[in-house]
């Protein structure tokens, strides 16, 4: 079972795609590690919401 659920990435990513934040911030403000944050949104951005 994944650690977190698939809409729950899809709205992280979204933050960090919409806003003027940085990882660090988004990861803040949705308790999860800026890593997580960063490795979410460069898979989002190669691969789509499949990624």
């Amino acid at each position: 079972m994944a650690k977190y659920e698939e809409q729950f990435k899809i709205k992280v990513v979204q933050a960090y795609l919409q806003g003027t934040d940085g990882f660090k911030s988004v990861g803040r403000r949705h308790d999860v590690p800026h890593s997580v944050v960063r490795r979410w949104v460069e898979s989002f951005r190669a691969h789509g919401v499949d990624g």
